[in-house]
């Protein structure tokens, strides 16, 4: 007996790939050297993902890391029954570094006379990033007369002294009425 060898079938020729057939019936074919579709969809998708992380890190390191001061200050003015008039501010801390000692001067001045109706003086502590504090006003006045609302703010950051004053004026045609207001700084 002979040595045996193992013979290979012939290679046959491949055929070019096809799609599905067009309108008219003709398969089509596409060049080898021809992308796949789906790869140039993949190509985008992985571009807008690669995108939206990269929005998404820069914009939560300015959020949480970047040292900054902002704060915000919302003041409601309403007009309740029996002449009580109420002025509510809300304080914020949405920047990054702790605020401490922050000294608010609210006053409420009659439009006309010139006169102050109420005031209140506070000194509040903010600590921590997202926190709030309130301060409330509530005094007797004419529900038809319009007032001037002045919000003052004191306060020292890491570096810098802030003191900025905020003065809203209210309309008589209006039972509620609300203000916002700003301090912010980069750094802080």
């Amino acid at each position: 007996m002979g040595d045996v060898k193992a013979v290979k079938p012939p290679k046959t020729p491949s055929k070019p790939r096809t799609r599905h057939p067009n309108a008219d019936g003709v398969a089509v074919q596409r060049k080898s050297n021809q992308e796949h579709p789906r790869r140039g969809r993949r190509k985008v998708l992985i571009i807008a993902v690669v995108l939206v992380l990269l929005i998404a890190t820069t914009a939560s390191i300015y959020y949480f890391i970047v040292p900054r001061v902002e704060l915000n200050l919302k003041t409601s003015y309403y007009q309740g029954s029996l002449n009580s008039i109420y002025v509510n501010t809300k304080i914020s801390n949405v920047g990054t570094i702790d605020l401490r000692d922050v000294s608010v001067n609210i006053s409420v001045y009659h439009l006309k006379s010139n006169n102050e109706v109420a005031s209140k003086i506070e000194n509040v502590s903010i600590l921590k990033h997202w926190s709030e504090r309130e301060i409330k006003i509530n005094f007797i006045g004419n529900q038809y007369d319009n007032y001037m609302i002045t919000i003052s703010v004191y306060f020292r950051s890491n570096t810098k002294i802030f003191s900025k004053t905020f003065s809203h004026t209210t309309n008589e045609e209006y039972m509620s009425q609300s203000f916002e207001d700003m301090v912010s700084e980069l750094g802080g």
